[in-house]
């Protein structure tokens, strides 16, 4: 059974709650930052996209800080941001695993 489709890696965060994000600028903001940061590795281990979770969350979190965005705020809209941003990345990985196979 395939995980979905690119959409789905990039879809609508989640509130630490479970449900859809509201409408916020951090909402936005993790939004627009998932799908223009996120992608999944390389063919052949090509250098590409960045697959280190935690060097992806520091540069989502110090971007939501020039923008005035605080860490509580992206804590409030998607509980812990490392582990937000790395099954974001997992599953970019494997829908490219999908469509390769």
């Amino acid at each position: 059974m395939g995980l979905g489709t690119r959409e789905t890696a990039c879809a609508p965060a989640l509130s630490a709650t479970g449900a859809t994000s509201r409408d916020t600028p951090c909402s936005r903001f993790i939004d627009f930052w998932i799908e223009n940061s996120v992608h999944a590795a390389e063919r052949n281990g090509a250098l590409g996209a960045e697959q280190d979770a935690s060097a992806l969350t520091s540069r989502c979190v110090d971007m939501a800080s020039s923008l005035g965005l605080s860490n509580a705020a992206l804590e409030q809209e998607v509980g812990d941001p490392a582990a937000y941003i790395n099954a974001k990345l997992m599953t970019a990985n494997a829908l490219e695993r999908d469509q390769r196979t």
